[in-house]
């Protein structure tokens, strides 16, 4: 099964941690535990598709916030594998060469992010406020930071952990720091933490889509 995975600039996952791995060409990795879920022992993180792993990884891994982060092409054996919307576990890995990572812009990640969220928002008065908000983002009506601002205050007032409220927050501020360049995928994690837990979410689609709509 081809996958994507990210180490830092010497090669390492978790290094000077529990788990530490030294990843090159050609070198097979096996979990060390017997964890039944991701973000255990019992499996090795890695990403079904390359954008999705440039989306996603500065609020996984966070390899590339480092510098000089190596960027893998990788086989897995799907026997044991775990899928869940934003990243993939395995039971065994080989990195197979160093790759090119997909370019991703800062609008990509606000869009792809707020994409994400609508989604999932709920039956609110204030999820409507910030649909609205969101619908003028998408269409490049109004990208301004005021209006981002507004949207975060009234979304992170009803705001709790990994929630849909939560990934509201997240998303509208990512847009207000758009301005900066300083973002994070946290939105589409707490997406996806919450589709996790209520049926499905397909961020592999989302990340292609906002890259073609927001070109």
């Amino acid at each position: 099964m081809k996958c994507w995975k990210w180490t830092d600039k010497n090669g390492y996952t978790r290094q000077g941690q529990p788990g530490e791995m030294h990843w090159g060409e050609g070198v097979t990795h096996r979990p060390t535990g017997q964890g039944t879920e991701l973000c255990t022992d019992g499996f090795i993180h890695a990403y079904l598709d390359a954008l999705l792993a440039v989306m996603m990884d500065r609020v996984h891994g966070g390899y590339t916030a480092k510098g000089g982060a190596i960027f893998w092409e990788c086989d897995a054996d799907d026997d044991g594998s775990l899928v869940q919307a934003d990243k993939l576990g395995v039971k065994c890995l080989t990195t197979l060469r160093r790759v090119k990572p997909p370019t991703v812009t800062t609008n990509q990640r606000v869009r792809f992010n707020i994409l994400a969220m609508l989604q999932i928002l709920p039956d609110a008065p204030w999820a409507a406020e910030f649909c609205r908000w969101a619908e003028g983002w998408l269409a490049n009506a109004d990208r301004s930071a005021s209006s981002a601002s507004a949207a975060y205050d009234a979304a992170f007032a009803h705001a709790s952990a990994y929630d849909a409220a939560a990934s509201a927050a997240a998303s509208a501020s990512s847009a207000y720091d758009a301005s900066s360049a300083a973002f994070a995928s946290s939105a589409a994690f707490a997406a996806a933490y919450d589709a996790r837990r209520r049926g499905t979410l397909d961020l592999i689609a989302l990340a292609h889509r906002a890259v073609e709509e927001e070109p």
